[in-house]
């Protein structure tokens, strides 16, 4: 770009605020402006890029449909579409590839490997092992959104992510004769705050381009560049010099709208069972014996499975660890797409604190622990951050100030499970103290219980009245997100009734952990599971209203309660009937209809489960003003767990080796495995979880000498493969979220853009 007259921002405060302009014929001229990075989570543009193309893929600005979500990740999903060459004669691929090549010469970035099999998230990592910390705005080791730098890779400098100091935009005249010489000239508008400059960028390098306020453009149709102030509005003047348009001039206002929006809740909000990069398994060597159904507990020596390659960095990966947070989540997808909605004049500040296992009680209201125990966190000062209650964290990212306070407002039943069960015990392990004695007294206590370390931090009690910050807030929440109350009511529970088989549990094979894990699970009576819906569940939506009222600051008709979907139809929309698929990776599990031996226990039951539990939760969100989202139930009335088709993807999805010839059965081995291709099921089986997640919440690296014991046959298998089968299991896979994330970006239209105007005031589901 060639600039033929530019003015420092320190010289511009003499100048006058307005300019006087003669009568305009600028006809069909206009200034056509958008946010460069309007999904602000994404701290590099190769990353939005991503999702930019899928969305063009689907329509782009001119997209009016119900669908965008969905319609996005079967892009992304398909292998051939990142193949093949699209309008600028690159394939996404390609222009992907090229954008990390430019972000490592410009920001030192290193590029990890382009598989897109693995899925669309895993391209954010920077080696081979890597992990996708550095691609986004949430720092799990302190778990805060503060510090992050969020647009270009942080190349101008520190810019806030809950506060920004900016948004960069791209201008460009549209219309007859636009591609002609131009000077555009902000009229108004704060250019300095503080030692921030803001104004038209002299250049396309962000690094080195100086903020003016005029600026002479050869091609006025091509891009500029401006920084504009958070919250400010700037008056635009373009005037033609020469060329077609020559003597023309119009005048336009523009203003990027950031809107917040906040999302908290279980693992049906974090995206469990959809790691953001897989598991690395063995292509070349299995463990043995496979305990399969007919193996039973003694194994098949002849067979073994793939497991996870025994070194640093193969685990699964996640945007968090101890919450199995993913970006693969419902919420984070439906911001991605409302970030390209209309004429991108916003951008979204995207906070998500769910955590898979979320309770009201242990998990908004007060510490939880976490489904996988990750690295110790920092200290700062007194406290840890790890464990907060999602409440206080939200409280805590949006803070004038900080302060702990007892919350005052509706408490739990006197006979509530978790107050019996949990908080006396809470208290108990607190109560040892800060002092290095004190913490070994807790950690003990901890490895006793099967917690984490780090449970629950160092919030001031585990009271029975629930501590968590106070404070005014420093922006407005513009949405709130929220799936919770599958947890409180034992959705674990149900879905282990519905698939594990009793009768074998009183093999000796099963050692003492997989067996209280798993028995625990199944003699959860009818009766105690009954009680929950009269004892616990009343007081603990009259807990959440409250609190959400009381800590959030947050409108009630903004806040939007996502329905649960049933994982358990086949491919015709009938309850899964007798049936293996998926689950072979253990013997101890096949879908149970209800039988006599059951103990009532099966499929229906566990769909009568969902049907109760989503109409008390919204009947709830009626009662308190809250906007109930149930628009995508009906994508999965024929994609339950085990609902499938005739293909080869679908009928052969557990790789298993014949030891004995070291060659992979029906020639399906892991370097075929196709995590996020579309599938006839929405949800994640046990073999998936065995496949994609293989989490153990103890420990991430396998010992050695226990990989050894597994390779020589003396490991009980059982335990093996059932622990490492449990975690995401039967939960919502990223095809599905995405049509989650459908309904939750058709409620929120009206929510986040209905007084905006413009292109804004055209946006509807269709």
């Amino acid at each position: 770009m060639k600039n033929i007259l530019k003015l420092p921002v320190f010289l511009l405060f003499s100048l006058p605020t307005v300019m006087f302009y003669g009568p305009s014929n600028a006809n069909d001229l206009r200034l056509h402006w958008q946010v460069d990075q309007p999904f602000r989570f994404l701290k590099f543009s190769s990353d939005m890029r991503i999702h930019e193309m899928a969305w063009e893929a689907i329509g782009g600005k001119e997209y009016s449909g119900s669908t965008p979500v969905s319609e996005m990740q079967s892009k992304l999903a398909d292998e051939a579409w990142w193949r093949r060459p699209h309008g600028n004669g690159r394939s996404p691929i390609q222009e992907y590839s090229a954008a990390r090549q430019n972000e490592k010469a410009l920001y030192s970035r290193d590029i990890g490997p382009v598989r897109v099999r693995s899925g669309w998230s895993s391209l954010a990592r920077t080696s081979v092992r890597g992990d996708i910390a550095n691609a986004h705005c949430w720092n799990e080791v302190e778990q805060v959104y503060s510090g992050c730098s969020s647009d270009a890779g942080g190349i101008k400098g520190a810019n806030e992510y809950i506060m920004p100091k900016r948004h960069i935009v791209t201008l460009a005249a549209k219309g007859s004769g636009s591609n002609s010489i131009c000077r555009m000239e902000m009229l108004d508008g704060d250019l300095r705050r503080g030692g921030d400059f803001f104004g038209l960028l002299d250049g396309d390098d962000l690094a080195s381009s100086d903020a003016v306020r005029t600026l002479e453009v050869e091609d006025c149709s091509k891009g500029v560049k401006a920084q504009l102030a958070f919250k400010e509005s700037y008056r635009i003047a373009v005037t033609f010099t020469s060329g077609p348009a020559s003597g023309q001039s119009f005048e336009q206002e523009i203003k990027v709208e950031d809107k917040l929006i906040v999302s908290i809740g279980d693992s049906f909000a974090s995206g469990e069972g959809n790691p953001d990069v897989p598991v690395e398994l063995y292509h070349a060597k299995a463990i043995a014996p496979y305990t399969s159904p007919k193996a039973g507990a003694t194994g098949d020596h002849n067979f073994g499975l793939p497991y996870r390659v025994a070194e640093a960095g193969t685990y699964a990966k996640w945007l968090d660890t101890r919450c199995h947070r993913s970006m693969y989540a419902p919420p984070t997808r439906a911001a991605i797409a409302l970030s390209f909605a209309a004429d991108r004049h916003h951008a979204i500040t995207f906070l998500t604190f769910a955590c898979s296992g979320a309770e009201i009680t242990n998990g908004l209201f007060w510490p939880q622990d976490g489904v996988e125990c990750s690295d110790q966190p920092v200290l700062r000062g007194n406290r840890r951050r790890f464990m907060e209650p999602q409440i206080g964290a939200v409280v805590n990212a949006l803070a004038r100030s900080q302060g702990w306070a007892k919350y005052e407002g509706p408490s739990l039943d006197p006979d509530d499970r978790f107050r019996n069960e949990e908080l006396r015990d809470g208290s108990r392990i607190l109560s040892f103290g800060l002092t290095r004695e004190g913490r070994k007294r807790r950690a003990d206590a901890n490895l006793q219980q099967k917690r984490c370390l780090a449970w629950p931090g160092q919030i001031p009690s585990m009271s029975m009245t629930p501590e968590l910050r106070r404070s005014s807030f420093v922006r407005p929440i513009d949405a709130l997100w929220l799936s919770i109350g599958g947890n409180d009511m034992g959705f674990a529970e149900i879905a282990a009734r519905a698939v594990l088989d009793p009768k074998p549990f009183n093999s000796q094979s099963l050692n003492e952990m997989t067996y209280r894990l798993i028995r625990g699970f199944v003699t959860t009576k009818e009766a105690e599971l009954e009680k929950r819906w009269s004892r616990d569940l009343p007081g603990r939506l009259n807990l959440l209203v409250a609190g959400l009222k009381d800590k959030l600051e947050v409108e009630p008709g903004k806040v939007l309660w996502v329905e649960y979907p049933s994982p358990f139809n086949d491919e015709n929309g009938d309850p899964c009937g007798v049936s293996r698929s998926g689950l072979n990776v253990t013997f101890l599990t096949g879908y149970r209809d209800n039988d006599p031996d059951s103990d009532g226990a099966g499929i229906r039951e566990a769909q009568s489960f969902f049907n109760q539990l989503n109409l008390k939760l919204a009947s709830k969100a009626g009662s308190a003003g809250y906007r109930w989202v149930d628009g995508h139930q009906n994508a999965y009335l024929r994609n339950g767990v085990c609902a499938s088709k005739n293909e080869i993807l679908e009928q052969v999805d557990l790789p298993r080796m014949h030891i004995p010839s070291r060659v992979w059965e029906n020639g399906f081995s892991p370097l075929d495995l196709k995590p996020y291709a579309d599938r006839q099921r929405y949800f994640r089986t046990l073999n998936d979880s065995y496949l994609l997640t293989h989490g153990f919440k103890r420990k991430r690296e396998d010992p050695p000498a226990l990989l050894r014991l597994s390779i020589t046959g003396k490991l009980n298998m059982a335990r093996y493969m059932a622990t490492r089968a449990i975690n995401g299991a039967f939960h919502v896979t990223a095809q599905g979220n995405a049509h989650t994330a459908d309904a939750i970006y058709c409620a929120s239209l009206p929510v986040l853009f209905d007084k905006d105007g413009g292109g804004y005031s055209q946006l509807s589901c269709k």
